[in-house]
């Protein structure tokens, strides 16, 4: 028999480490499949606490992977983003900290960036704390790989603002 994996339209559960800093404040904005060419890499959920999300309130991204991939290919992967989406002049997240934050994924594992608006960014692993990074521009910017209009993949984006397109 087949293990079945989230889909986007699965109702996602509240992962531990955001029931843990409080369940009734958090709330699921939306979710959506990441696809690159033919495949499908991840389901992503959007969750927020209290009335704003991205870019000024406390928000969470949780990406339940769909196949294994490597640390250093997800890492490779974000940095390009940071890089491309950096503003001119900004500190680069250090590798060292992206290899920590993005360990290699099999099928069914889950990655949670909690931001604490854009102050603060702790990474997790199925549940367990990974790494954290406190610059608030490299936070803003991590955020915007998947939340800006500048984003790689608008669809995704569009599901995960779901309820409130109008975010940037």
């Amino acid at each position: 028999m087949t293990q079945s994996l989230p889909r986007a339209a699965d109702a996602a559960v509240l992962p531990e480490p955001l029931a843990r800093r409080g369940p009734g404040a958090w709330r699921e904005v939306g979710s959506g499949t990441l696809r690159w060419s033919v495949f499908e890499v991840y389901v992503m959920t959007y969750f927020v606490s209290g009335p704003t999300g991205f870019p000024e309130g406390d928000f969470a991204l949780e990406a339940r992977y769909l196949r294994s991939l490597s640390s250093e290919t997800l890492a490779k992967g974000a940095d390009e983003e940071l890089t491309r989406l950096a503003p001119r002049g900004a500190t680069p997240v250090p590798r060292d900290w992206l290899l920590s934050a993005f360990p290699s994924v099999e099928r069914g594992d889950r990655l949670l960036a909690v931001f604490e608006g854009a102050r603060r960014l702790e990474m997790y692993f199925n549940d367990a704390s990974l790494a954290h990074l406190d610059d608030p521009v490299q936070v803003h910017t991590f955020a915007r790989i998947w939340l800006s209009p500048e984003t790689r993949a608008p669809a995704l984006r569009a599901e995960l603002l779901r309820s409130n397109p109008e975010r940037t």
